[in-house]
């Protein structure tokens, strides 16, 4: 009896990514910016709203993003 393989197969993923844009099959379309300072940073993106985030120390970083810390 034939299975069906559509289970045990991932989704075929395409996509397309330019420096400040993402195209692909499943999310649409996305931009994005970011803003980078002393240790400080900024992005804004079309899906996800505005990311500030500060860097504490090598290698940790705490980010602030629509609300959530």
């Amino acid at each position: 009896m034939p299975t069906n393989n559509s289970k045990d197969k991932p989704s075929k993923r395409i996509e397309y990514r330019g420096e400040n844009v993402r195209v692909s099959r499943t999310g649409g379309i996305s931009a994005t910016k970011t803003f980078k300072g002393d240790g400080v940073g900024v992005t804004i993106n079309t899906k996800h709203g505005l990311r500030l985030h500060k860097r504490l120390f090598k290698g940790t970083r705490m980010g602030f993003q629509n609300g959530n810390f």
